[in-house]
């Protein structure tokens, strides 16, 4: 549910949501009692990012300017109100316009400066989106028994600012197979293959699984 606020999040919660879209507000209260029922906060960081820098080119008005200004220094009060707590957080952009969508990997690097550590904002990307999303048990890790999807990068993504450049993937796996194939990457997995397989994870695998975080240049 998108909600601002600590009554509209507590409605949210009460009413049985999964997430809340935004938070901006998010009272300690709100926050516990998502933390009780493990809603999980996607903050959508980069619209008012983008609101915020317009506010100094004389595009909107007056009232709106304000509103973006204040509401660009809440962000990372929202996000450690959040974190104190507990909250779950997963990465989401809510782009406002059409033009925007595929820019979303810019929210890594938002979340980080907004409070998250690298590895926390990287797993708000991969396996907390993808148990918000009800898909946790076979996507967003690199583990045995998972789905591999991932995006291939050529440079260290430890600051995180490497997701804001354009052209900063250099390779795309998905269902386990090259979708966007890396230079480097052998002729025999670039070819025709045959149709990824998922094994199901047992126990024992979730186990391992929960201590494996995607590493390195893939982000899952």
């Amino acid at each position: 549910m998108h909600a601002l606020g600590e009554r509209a999040v507590v409605a949210a919660v009460a009413a049985g949501a999964r997430s809340v879209e935004h938070g901006l507000g998010l009272s300690e209260r709100a926050a516990a009692a998502m933390a009780v029922r493990g809603v999980t906060l996607v903050p959508t960081l980069t619209p008012y990012r983008d609101l915020a820098a317009l506010a100094s080119t004389g595009v909107l008005p007056g009232w709106a300017v304000e509103r973006a200004e204040a509401t660009a220094t809440s962000l990372a009060e929202t996000i450690a109100v959040a974190r104190a707590a507990g909250v779950p957080i997963a990465l989401g952009s809510d782009a406002r316009h059409r033009t925007r969508h595929g820019a979303n990997l810019a929210e890594i690097s938002q979340l980080r400066r907004s409070g998250l550590t690298a590895p926390e904002a990287l797993l708000a990307a991969t396996a907390t989106g993808a148990r918000l999303c009800g898909v946790g048990d076979r996507l967003g890790r690199i583990a045995v028994g998972y789905t591999f999807d991932a995006i291939l990068l050529d440079e260290d993504p430890a600051d995180l600012r490497l997701f804001e450049q354009p052209g900063a993937v250099s390779g795309v796996f998905l269902g386990g197979r090259p979708v966007l194939a890396h230079p480097r990457l052998p002729a025999s997995m670039t070819g025709s293959a045959a149709p990824p397989t998922h094994l199901v994870p047992n126990a024992a695998d979730r186990a391992a699984a929960g201590r494996v975080l995607p590493s390195g240049p893939a982000i899952g």
